[in-house]
């Protein structure tokens, strides 16, 4: 049985002009519990992490902000003018002893 779990998450991704990508992750706990989370971007066939990163989540809720390099990650096409690879984010809630 899990004491706190991710209630909302919201994940949001803007690209620039340059072709570089913004992505910002709002998270919300069932508890207001002060704890760590590990954001892990993944590459779309799960082989690669593109990005790691642990923020604190204070009174149960947190923000985060990252940018990534034109060409880090590919981009979506519509259908017939390229791919459409799928990233995905991983989240999970540690504790103060990484648990």
């Amino acid at each position: 049985m899990y004491g706190i779990c991710i209630v909302d998450l919201h994940v949001r991704t803007k690209v620039s002009e340059s072709l570089g990508v913004h992505i910002s992750l709002d998270v919300a706990l069932s508890e207001t519990a002060s704890v760590y989370a590990s954001v892990v971007l993944n590459s779309p066939d799960g082989s690669k992490k593109i990005a790691e990163i642990f923020i604190e989540v204070r009174a149960g809720h947190a923000k985060l902000a990252f940018s990534l390099l034109p060409g880090v990650i590919d981009l979506w096409y519509p259908v017939g003018y390229g791919q459409q690879p799928i990233y995905t984010m991983e989240v999970q809630i540690i504790d103060q002893v990484h648990k």
